[in-house]
């Protein structure tokens, strides 16, 4: 009769040579998004990257305001089809939607003191 610790060293040995089980990859499909908080005291804002990344492509194309606005909505809603509205400028909002992504653009320029933010600093929100 064979012994229990012989089974179990067999047993070992071939866990040992067979490897480590295969492990599924359980990525999700869908944007990847990062929470932070902004001066306007909201306390936490979901930031889809697709936005920001927008945000950017229109500030680096387009100089005022009314313009970069526009390109962002647009350049969004091809990538996240929608009713989607953007406000741009504001100290305070309030507003009833299920989906929002806020952020700010000073146009590459360094921000040193609360007094440059202020003066340079244009906050943008988009929202469902």
């Amino acid at each position: 009769m064979i012994s229990t610790n012989l089974i179990f060293e067999i047993l070992l040995i071939g866990c040992v040579l067979a490897g480590p089980s295969p492990v599924k990859d359980d990525k999700k499909d869908g944007p990847v998004i990062i929470q932070a908080t902004n001066n306007t005291q909201v306390p936490r804002i979901l930031y889809t990257v697709d936005a920001v990344e927008s945000l950017r492509q229109a500030f680096s194309v387009y100089a005022d305001e009314s313009s970069i606005a526009s390109a962002y909505l647009e350049i969004f809603t091809v990538k996240h089809p929608g009713n989607w509205s953007v406000v741009v400028g504001y100290t305070t909002i309030i507003s009833k939607s299920n989906i929002y992504i806020e952020t700010q653009v000073n146009g590459g320029a360094t921000l040193t003191s609360d007094k440059d933010k202020k003066a340079t600093a244009v906050l943008y929100r988009i929202f469902n």
